[in-house]
């Protein structure tokens, strides 16, 4: 092992990283956090250059991931239901303000599908939405018993595993 420069030596966030996440497909770092910025960097071990940095107003990031493919970016917050989408393509940020079929108060946990064009976005009361990224809306809910903690698709995505806080009584 050798000892490399800091992944975002390029731009230090002001505040602290919510989310750290290398692109699917490219040498490329994305940072996120509370200072309401999403970064990218190259990442070439040296100078690691940062590409771009967005700053999403009155947005605190609690959580940011790429899509599958790498070409947007997902970041929601811990306040509101609506989201962000950065198309890295365009080079295009797009508020999403409401979702058809979500009545969810806000949104702030989610897991991308493993094929890509779905989130799974984690309601309250122990409910779970699927969420198309092409038409933005939810096409299917469950829920389970408690608030949801933790979510994960299976590697193929045909499955999805949710755990919650209750306990089983024996």
């Amino acid at each position: 092992m050798k000892k490399c420069l800091h992944g975002n030596a390029a731009r230090p966030s002001a505040d602290a990283l919510t989310s750290v996440q290398f692109h699917p497909n490219a040498q490329v770092l994305m940072t996120a956090g509370l200072d309401q910025s999403l970064s990218l960097f190259q990442v070439d071990g040296k100078s690691n250059p940062q590409i771009q940095s967005i700053r999403l107003e009155k947005f605190p990031v609690h959580r940011a991931a790429f899509s599958r493919d790498g070409e947007t970016v997902i970041a929601t917050s811990l306040r509101n239901k609506m989201f962000y989408l950065y198309d890295m393509m365009e080079g295009k940020v797009t508020p999403v303000t409401s979702v058809r079929g979500l009545n969810e108060a806000r949104v702030k946990e989610f897991s991308v599908c493993p094929e890509g064009g779905a989130l799974l976005l984690s309601g309250t009361r122990g409910y779970l939405h699927l969420l198309t990224l092409k038409t933005r809306e939810v096409v299917s809910s469950m829920k389970i018993n408690g608030e949801v903690v933790g979510v994960a698709f299976s590697p193929d995505g045909s499955k999805v595993f949710a755990n919650s806080g209750e306990m089983c009584n024996q």
